[in-house]
């Protein structure tokens, strides 16, 4: 298109406002696709839950009690144990150093 100055300019574009018109965010994708990548993951997701995440949560869960074998019932402790861990009395912190390599 020509303005009367010579100048050349874009020509107009019509623009609707119909949502069916607009191409829609993930071109090319279908539903199927959703569930095919799901199966994919499922084994991994399993395994990690399995190898991962669980012993992460039970090992939280043990050391919140007082473990020991003996005892028909594993009473609860808390964070007594952590604090046991962490108190200086009795502890022998150049071994505690030692094991962990610094």
């Amino acid at each position: 298109m020509t303005t009367t100055t010579g100048q050349t300019t874009a020509p107009e574009v019509e623009t609707t406002l119909d949502p069916s018109a607009t191409p829609s965010a993930r071109p090319g994708r279908r539903r199927g696709d959703d569930l095919a990548a799901w199966l994919f993951l499922a084994p991994y997701l399993l395994l990690f839950g399995v190898f991962v995440l669980l012993p992460i949560v039970l090992g939280v869960w043990i050391s919140l009690h007082s473990w020991d074998f003996t005892l028909p019932g594993k009473p609860w402790v808390g964070i007594q144990n952590y604090r046991d861990l962490f108190t200086v009395e009795g502890k022998d912190w150049k071994a505690l150093r030692a094991v962990m390599g610094t």
